[in-house]
């Protein structure tokens, strides 16, 4: 084998070559094959999986269903302050002030909660106005955005006014 390789004349760059052709096939049978195998394991499962049938009585029962458990999660009236709360504890985290607001509770038409509309002149800039919506849908997550108007001040400010509903469970 040696005289074999002594009369390769491939150089230094040619043993390199051959050298990170090794570890690519090495590479390959360590970590690309089993996934190969894997993902057709899985390929195979799929397509040999029973279908549930359904059908539009089975989608009336998941619509059902998760409006039901959405009007569980909803906060009742006395959790109402607990929430205004947490939407100026996100105003004050994005460096905004909510110095004042209009509230008004409503009643959604023939449904099983109310809405409390909440509006908020706001000043700051885009990224804090932003992030004070994000979080409020985070935080809140009986919280909608209903309106959003931005008008330039000064600069990099912004004055705009948010309207937020926040829906809450009927009593």
């Amino acid at each position: 084998m040696k005289a074999w390789l002594s009369k390769l004349q491939i150089g230094r760059l040619g043993w390199v070559g051959l050298g990170l052709l090794l570890l690519a096939l090495v590479a390959y049978g360590v970590l690309v094959s089993p996934r190969i195998e894997q993902r057709t394991l899985l390929e195979a499962r799929l397509t040999t999986a029973p279908r549930q049938a359904r059908g539009p009585a089975a989608d009336a029962l998941d619509a059902d269903t998760r409006l039901a458990d959405f009007q569980r999660a909803l906060p009742r009236t006395a959790a109402v302050p607990q929430w205004l709360g947490r939407i100026r504890a996100a105003a004050q985290a994005k460096g905004l002030a909510l110095r004042s607001g209009d509230y008004k509770l409503e009643r959604v038409t023939d449904s099983p909660y109310l809405r409390y509309r909440i509006t908020f002149p706001v000043t700051g800039s885009y990224a804090q106005i932003r992030g004070f919506i994000g979080a409020v849908l985070t935080e809140v997550p009986a919280a909608s955005v209903d309106d959003v108007q931005l008008k330039t001040a000064s600069g990099s400010m912004l004055d705009g006014r948010i309207r937020l509903s926040l829906f809450i469970a009927a009593e």
